[in-house]
């Protein structure tokens, strides 16, 4: 085997898959070593990343790869981490383009082994892999040691013979090997009945070989062959019982220090001397000491447990080491198991619980707090888990990092956390922050209080202050704005006394909030005038202030400045890009969010559609909103370049969220918007069915969601038309168009008035639809409002036509109508810059009136001869939709079937 891995390193890739027990591991390391050896001293960099289950997250998994890395080729990963940490939040074709630049500047050979790679579930984990191995330098080399076989592109690499693969029939023992083991083990001979025995009982597993071997004696001084009676009653095939046996006749054969120490470091994924130190008990010190003398190399150590560590490798006791320089090391996975059970069986539950507490101090004290908190909770100790929790749940919130406190705070007994008030807040902001139902996070927010008020739990007057302050904040967040003004307007003011400025993660929070509240109130001049104050005062004293500078921005972007607030976003990007701030990916994602919203609402779809795509390749854990609107607008984009099966996998993937299914506001939203993409399509009826599931909620002091689900009903009611219909319409524009004013939350009041006019075309109305639609584009043409006109569909053509000849803003209303898809264009808006009258179609061809953008996808799809049934799948909608176009598009054609359709077309250049 070390022969076929030892050809020339030209290979991408070395693949070992094989179950438990197979020497995946030690064929790695032996092959390593070899190559070590073979080369020049220094020729050769080795790194090595050991995974668990916990590495299986996108950030964390390359943290560990690049800290891997960096111990065999110092100064390593400069671009890679600032695509971690930026505010451009990388996408993970960006995060593997960054990590494929560094290493093809690395200065000589490595070789990257990531063992254990099974327990990598997420799929931007593989697909950062993928492109690696796709563009990996040729000075570095790859080795996956796996269980299964991974889920990534290996077909290619096979097939350009750029990989190297050994699998469980390559790894296990033949006879031969299985005889020169066994006699290396056992330092004598086996017999050919007793080999053949072993052999076909243990498959050549090589596992259950070494386990043997180690359970039984060793030659005798004489060099005699002992009896092998023994061995073959030891051996009863490869079954539970077999292993536990033959793990405790190992064991059993240990001296006593050497088992107390396996037995009390089993706990650990991983260990290094100074954990062990801090878990093993003075007997054990005592004991080592006392047996020294005859433990070669222990006896006379001055460093005993790294000395443990050496002889447990002589001794061939499964120590796996994870670096080059022996610090860190692990069991084999069966062996640590056996351990862990052995531990059960010989202590009380109350000895073990202290070997966690120790590990817990000494984890918690170096900084590592996840597993801190795993070995608190292994200890049966929830509230030192609390306390972990408590001590970095600021930082966490500062950091955005809300995967790390959803999770950490799920593994606690609820019955720990309604008696903590810190943790009460932080399930509040979780719930706030994903979605749930506001007065669940109203009433963490009051029990929290409570809390507070009855219970001394060692906190210092500022931490109590600061609590406070966020406790008000939550509750002006859960509270409807229209019934709830006065005490929203009391918990700002009472969060706001009790926050310093500068407070990293609640104070931007707080000046949104404020911000917010007095532009609804219509005092924008005020609000604006408070953000300024703000800004200049963070910039003095706290890191947050870009998080107050992009929040700033949103007050603009709700008021329809869109300009401004690109402006500055586009500032704020530069400086990251050019590492010259550090704002994360929180942040990073708003900047994504709202950068493609405002050039999509320009129609500027492709620099839209980088933004949009970014958002959605950053973890949504940490801006769920933004994550949300980056898919929503990202599908709106698709379903506007005709796009719309890849519209809806966007919503999809927004649907198959775990927040879509546990949180009704967040699942109604998307619905909405799914509701009103089919409404764009023309298919009404599915429009209506959708719809139909959005439940509708209150209105919250920043919330665009139940605005923006009031307006697609508005549109609904429009479309279908008739007296009640179109009343029940006016009555929703005349309430949203209450709340919006010129100067506060104009892009809104753009989108009602331009509904308004359709309201008042449907109802017969021309001089005040034109009205309407005359405020409308006042109101949008210093900001180049686009979108908000085109995606209410070809029924404002006419309106804007009428204005355009009336010359209200003429070029301004001509790039509106240029946006609009070529069905519905008129031919003076096509050709802006000559203003002769159109020419006619053919009487033959003659529309009655303009073909819709889908409706042209459907008669270029008639005349490739497709069914109704193939032509709803590929667009899809329903065959029903597809039947119901088809009327409309023969009664447009003046045609009564699908071949004088395709003929009509065809004499009318609509199918090209």
């Amino acid at each position: 085997m070390l022969d076929y891995l030892s050809q020339p390193l030209p290979r991408k890739l070395t693949l070992i898959t094989a179950s438990a027990g197979y020497g995946k591991t030690t064929i790695a390391t032996q092959w390593l070593d070899q190559l070590i050896k073979t080369r020049q001293e220094g020729a050769i960099s080795i790194a090595w990343l050991s995974l668990d289950e916990h590495d299986d997250e996108l950030l964390l998994f390359l943290r560990y790869l690049v800290a891997a890395i960096q111990k065999a080729c110092p100064g390593f990963g400069r671009n890679i981490l600032h695509a971690l940490h930026g505010a451009q939040s990388p996408t993970w074709q960006q995060i593997a383009d960054s990590l494929v630049n560094d290493l093809a500047h690395i200065a000589q050979p490595l070789c990257l082994t990531l063992d254990d790679y099974h327990v990598i579930t997420a799929d931007a984990i593989h697909q950062v892999l993928n492109r690696l191995l796709e563009h990996l330098p040729p000075i570095v080399h790859l080795i996956l040691l796996s269980r299964t076989e991974p889920p990534l592109a290996l077909g290619r690499l096979r097939v350009r013979r750029q990989m190297q693969e050994l699998r469980a029939a390559d790894l296990t023992f033949s006879l031969q090997d299985t005889a020169h083991f066994m006699s290396r083990m056992l330092g004598r001979e086996l017999r050919p009945e007793t080999l053949q025995t072993l052999y076909a009982g243990s498959e050549g597993w090589i596992a259950g070989l070494q386990l043997t071997a180690l359970s039984l004696p060793r030659a005798t001084d004489e060099g005699q062959l002992v009896d092998d009676t023994a061995l073959l009653r030891h051996f009863r095939g490869n079954n539970a019982y077999h292993m536990d046996y033959l793990f405790e006749e190992i064991l059993v054969l240990q001296p006593p220090a050497i088992q107390a120490f396996l037995l009390q470091t089993a706990i650990f994924e991983r260990f290094c001397a100074p954990l062990c130190q801090a878990v093993l008990d003075s007997v054990w010190f005592a004991q080592i000491e006392e047996e020294a003398q005859g433990l070669t190399p222990i006896a006379a150590s001055p460093a005993p447990i790294q000395a443990v560590f050496s002889w447990l490798r002589r001794a061939n006791l499964f120590l796996i080491p994870l670096d080059g320089e022996g610090v860190w090391y692990r069991y084999h996975h069966l062996f640590q198991q056996m351990l862990e059970q052995t531990l059960r069986a010989r202590l009380s539950a109350a000895q073990i619980a202290m070997l966690h507490r120790r590990a817990s101090a000494w984890l918690a004290a170096e900084g590592v707090t996840e597993s801190a908190i795993r070995h608190a909770l292994a200890a049966g100790d929830a509230l030192l888990a609390a306390q972990l929790i408590e001590q970095q749940r600021y930082h966490l919130l500062s950091q955005h990092d809300f995967p790390t406190l959803d999770r950490w705070l799920s593994w606690l007994p609820s019955e720990v956390i309604v008696q903590r008030p810190a943790l009460l807040v932080a399930q509040g902001w979780r719930h706030y922050f994903f979605y749930r139902a506001r007065e669940t996070f109203f009433r963490f927010a009051t029990q929290a209080e409570a809390q507070l008020a009855s219970s001394d739990l060692g906190m210092d007057a500022a931490s109590k202050q600061i609590l406070a302050g966020e406790i008000h904040a939550l509750k002006a967040f859960s509270l409807p704005w229209h019934s709830h003004a006065d005490e929203i307007w009391r918990h700002i003011e009472l969060a706001f006394a009790q926050t310093p400025e500068g407070t990293v993660f609640l104070y931007p929070y707080l000046v949104l909030m404020k911000a917010y509240a007095l532009n609804t109130q219509g005092n924008v001049t005020e609000a604006h005038a408070f953000l300024e104050t703000a800004q200049r005062t963070i910039q003095r004293t706290s890191s947050a202030a870009g998080m107050v500078a992009g929040f700033a921005q949103l007050i603009n972007f709700v008021n329809g400045k869109l300009s401004q607030c690109a402006s500055v976003y586009e500032q704020l990007w530069k400086m990251e890009s050019n590492h010259q701030s550090n704002h994360g990916p929180f942040l990073s994602s708003v900047l994504h969010a709202y950068l493609g919203s405002i050039y999509y609402e320009w129609n500027q779809l492709d620099k839209a559609a980088v933004h949009l795509t970014a958002v959605l390749d950053i973890t949504h854990g940490y801006s769920l909103g933004a994550f949300k609107r980056g898919g929503l607008i990202l599908a709106a984009l698709y379903q506007a370049q005709g796009r719309f099966v890849e519209a809806v996998q966007v919503l999809e993937r927004l649907y198959q969220l775990d927040v879509a299914k546990e949180s009704d506001y967040f699942r109604h939203e998307v619905q909405s918007f799914h509701a009103n993409l089919l409404l764009r399509e023309g298919a009404m009826a599915e429009a209506l069915q959708q719809f139909h599931l959005v439940k509708p909620e209150p209105l919250y002091l920043i919330d665009a969601a139940t605005e923006f689900s009031m307006l697609t009903q508005a549109q609904l009611l429009i479309v279908q038309g008739g007296e009640q219909n179109l009343a029940q319409a006016a009555e929703i524009l005349q309430t949203q168009k209450a709340t919006t004013g010129p100067l506060h939350h104009r892009g809104r009041r753009i989108h009602v008035l331009a509904l308004e006019a359709l309201l008042q075309r449907a109802a017969g109305r021309q001089k005040e639809a034109l009205t309407a639609l005359e405020e409308a584009i006042i109101l949008a043409k210093p900001d180049h409002f686009i979108r908000t006109f085109v995606d209410l569909g070809p029924d404002l053509v006419q309106l804007l036509e009428q204005l355009r000849r009336q010359q209200i803003e003429p070029d301004y209303i001509g790039q509106i109508l240029m946006a609009y898809p070529l069905a519905t264009q008129a031919p003076q808006t096509m050709r802006p810059s000559q203003p002769a009258q159109p020419q006619p179609l053919p009487p033959a061809t003659k529309l009655v009136e303009p073909l819709t953008e889908r409706e042209r996808e459907i008669l270029v799809l008639l005349a490739e001869r497709l069914s109704n049934k193939e032509i709803a799948h590929l667009l899809a909608v329903s065959p029903f939709t597809v039947k119901n176009h088809l009327s409309t598009i023969y009664q447009k054609l003046g045609v009564s079937g699908r071949r004088q359709a395709v003929n009509h077309a065809g004499r009318a250049g609509l199918l090209h």
